[in-house]
């Protein structure tokens, strides 16, 4: 027993089947994939040289991302542990570690020294700093004084002068 809305779905889909491929619907034993797989040959093989250079410009790093996710995804990662261990064991290898460890600790070195450098110079402009707003705060107290104490001298002038002609 099928419900009424499963049975309108399968006749969409066999009506729709012979609508999308016309005359070419897949039959016999090859099915859906067979016939994809067909079209895309033949698609493949009417590209022009330059079109063909794309496609694989775009395909290939995009397949061997997708084949390094799923292995990721599914744990499957002893190729990458027996290249690992194939490394470690050349001696060669282990000096060229050894290098880029002293490398690598050499750079630290420098950007320690060069970190402190910067905080001391940082240090010294901040200290500077303040010390030229501190004199601009001064001179600028000094200022606003003085002009209030011209502001207060002509005001009693004024008053002065008016009083006396009067």
């Amino acid at each position: 027993f099928r419900p009424p809305n499963a049975t309108m779905a399968a006749m969409a889909i066999n009506d729709t089947v012979p609508e999308i491929f016309g005359s070419d619907a897949p039959t016999g034993s090859d099915g859906l994939f067979g016939y994809m797989l067909r079209q895309a040959l033949v698609t493949i093989f009417y590209l022009t040289q330059d079109e063909f250079v794309l496609l694989l410009a775009c395909a290939l790093p995009f397949w061997y991302g997708v084949i390094a996710a799923l292995q990721t995804v599914n744990g499957n990662v002893s190729v990458a542990a027996s290249t690992v261990r194939d490394i470690e064991s050349d001696g060669h290898s282990h000096r060229f570690h050894l290098a880029l460890t002293n490398l690598a600790r050499q750079h630290e070195a420098t950007s320690n020294e060069m970190l402190r450098r910067l905080e001391h110079w940082n240090g010294s402009v901040l200290g500077r700093l303040e010390a030229l707003e501190l004199s601009h705060s001064r001179q600028y107290t000094e200022m606003h004084s003085d002009v209030a104490c011209i502001y207060w001298e002509m005001a009693r002038l004024r008053a002065d002068m008016a009083r006396l002609q009067n």
